[in-house]
Formats: C-alpha cells, structure tokens, sequence
C-alpha cells in the first residue's frame, strides 16, 4: 500500500519547529540519537522521552508523554511498532494533535488508534527528510520523494504542487 501524504501535512508537522520526540536514546548508534541530535541541530525545540529519564545531549528525558509542556502539540515516534501501539494508548487527543511515525515504527493498529482519536498521522517516512534544513544525503532522497510524488500525480491526474 503506498500512502501518499500533501505536503501541507508534512509542513504542518515542522513548521512550529516543537516537538516531543519519543525513543531518544543515549546510544550514539541508534536511529532515536542520530534523530534527536540532527533535528536539535537543524533548530529545533525538542522535548526528549525516555522512560529511563536519562539525558541526551544535555536535556533531561521526560518518562511520559503527558508530561510534555501545552505548547507542544506535535509528537515524533522512533520506537519498534509494538512500543508504538502502547505509547499512542497513552496519547491524550486534546495534547498531541499530530504524530509522526518514523519510517519503521508505524503499525496499522497504530495508525488506526491515532485516527479514532482524530489525531492526524504521518507514517513510512523520514523526517529527516522533512525537517528543514535539508542536509546531507537526505536532500537527495527528499528530491527523489518530490519527483516521484509528481510522476504520481500526473499519473492521477492530481496535482498536489500548485
């Protein structure tokens, strides 16, 4: 199933430039690390969650998604699907208003409990490639994501690009 998201979604997500993050970790090695620490570079006010209540990068981790602060009304998840599915169960709808499923972390289940609570949901994409600045090889893939989202439309005959 391909699932093709407007760019105004996508948009909606970065342009407050706040988020929660959850699945940071300390591992230097760990897509959830790489994430935080690129996204907190790009400019970013991030609000790190982590059960362990660790810190990443000089910030201290929350344990709970109900503990972020109001202004933060966007939630990025970097966890294996099955953590996902608990942690959207969590998620309180009048708080979080959008969730971005890092590419692997989303489920169907997920997605389902994220749409019965009207939450919208981005899913099977980086954000990385989304987050402005663009860098590094992730300008490639968003120039190849843009291209074929247009050879897709053209096909359709929608045009998301106006």
């Amino acid at each position: 199933m391909i699932t093709i998201f407007p760019e105004d979604a996508i948009d909606n997500f970065i342009a407050p430039r706040v988020m929660g993050v959850a699945g940071v970790s300390d591992n230097r090695k760990k897509f959830g690390y790489l994430a935080y620490i690129e996204l907190k570079r790009r400019g970013y006010t991030l609000y790190p969650l982590n059960r362990s209540g660790k810190t990443i990068d000089g910030d201290i981790c929350l344990s709970n998604v109900l503990e972020l602060p109001p202004e933060v009304k966007n939630l990025l998840i970097i966890l294996p699907p099955v953590l996902t599915e608990k942690l959207v169960k969590e998620i309180d709808p009048s708080a979080i208003k959008m969730v971005w499923m890092q590419n692997g972390a989303e489920s169907e289940k997920a997605i389902r409990m994220c749409r019965g609570k009207r939450i919208d949901v981005i899913y099977k994409h980086c954000i990385l490639m989304h987050a402005r600045p663009v860098r590094s090889y992730h300008l490639l893939h968003r120039w190849w994501w843009l291209a074929s989202m247009q050879n897709m439309n053209k096909e359709s005959g929608f045009s998301m690009f106006l």
